[in-house]
């Protein structure tokens, strides 16, 4: 029996669908068959592969509740292929790896590592860890690869986080902007609020990791054309930039740019005692109640409702104060947040 060459599986989660494809090594990469299960926990659910070498696409309607379940369908039907047997390894596109860009081969401390930053990615991490933990569990010998998102995300410096925005690639109502860490959650906190209030809102979320991309390209190598910034900020709508330093830096950076005026940043204003870490947000108004409020005054288009969620913002701000004043703690409900928007 001849033995076939070594294969590549490739695998991307995401919120309904798996999509998959396997590789023949060489150069360059030879692709053998590709396929998703798609439209999962959904009705009309289907395998659908495609054969490269005969060109013959396969569909079949498959009853998968759930990522879990799909997974293991997929493994079953894969191990039922002859080319499984020449399957080395396999590569997992990975959305968010927060300190990790180089690809990485999977480990229990990766692992772990990916499930506690779940919340920056919730249509995507839990579904491909589920993947890699499924195929672990029946291929514990075979390796497994990590390849991230954020290595692109790093090297743009800045974009659009898509399954966090809403404007479907039109014209936004408001762009949200952050830049560090605790402003990227508490921007993502705040966006998720507005869209469950007034999910009619068009909003964009913009995340920035090179801060020499707000500048002009004629000032910086990194720096954006104002065509390209525009496309990103708009030229007219208001930018709520959640910023983990002193804002007038951001307002030094984009101060030529078309929109500056409408850039509203909220960053360290040198506010802090010895308090608990969202107290710290609040006392410089870069909480997420306070962007949504924030965001809320530059849209008078939200009328009476608009001004009612500020009302209850202004509440859970008294609550948040006194209940950190009497258990040393920040509420459950912001220590424990997750992305739930969808």
């Amino acid at each position: 029996m001849i033995a076939l060459a070594p294969c590549v599986l490739t695998i991307n989660a995401g919120s309904s669908s798996v999509k998959f494809a396997v590789y023949r090594v060489g150069d360059p990469l030879s692709l053998e068959l590709h396929g998703k299960i798609d439209r999962i926990g959904l009705e009309g659910t289907h395998l659908i592969v495609q054969d490269t070498a005969t060109g013959q696409q396969e569909s079949l309607p498959v009853a998968v509740a759930d990522h879990s379940v799909a997974a293991m369908f997929l493994i079953d039907w894969l191990e039922g292929r002859k080319v499984f047997d020449a399957i080395r390894a396999v590569g997992h596109r990975v959305v968010h790896g927060m300190a990790h860009a180089e690809p990485t081969f999977v480990t229990t401390t990766l692992v772990g590592e990916l499930h506690r930053i779940t919340p920056y990615a919730p249509d995507h991490l839990p579904q491909e860890l589920g993947l890699i933990q499924a195929l672990h569990h029946r291929h514990p010998g075979l390796p497994q690869l990590a390849c991230f998102d954020t290595s692109f995300h790093c090297t743009a410096g800045i974009g659009i986080w898509h399954w966090a925005s809403n404007d479907a690639g039109g014209e936004p109502d408001v762009v949200m902007a952050c830049c560090g860490d605790v402003p990227t959650l508490e921007t993502l906190a705040a966006v998720s609020i507005l869209r469950q209030h007034l999910p009619e809102l068009k909003i964009r979320v913009v995340n920035v990791v090179d801060l020499m991309r707000l500048q002009p390209e004629l000032e910086h190598p990194h720096g954006l054309s104002d065509t390209d910034f525009d496309a990103l900020f708009t030229q007219d709508k208001p930018v709520i930039f959640a910023f983990h330093a002193y804002p007038w830096l951001i307002h030094r950076l984009t101060y030529r740019r078309t929109n500056h005026d409408n850039i509203h940043v909220r960053g360290y204003k040198e506010e802090g005692t010895i308090t608990t870490p969202f107290d710290m947000t609040v006392l410089n108004d870069l909480d997420r109640f306070h962007l949504v409020m924030d965001t809320l005054d530059r849209l008078p288009q939200t009328g009476e409702r608009g001004l009612a969620l500020k009302e209850q913002l202004k509440a859970k701000l008294i609550e948040h104060k006194h209940y950190i004043d009497q258990n040393g703690q920040d509420m459950p409900e912001v220590r424990d947040w997750k992305w739930t928007a969808q």
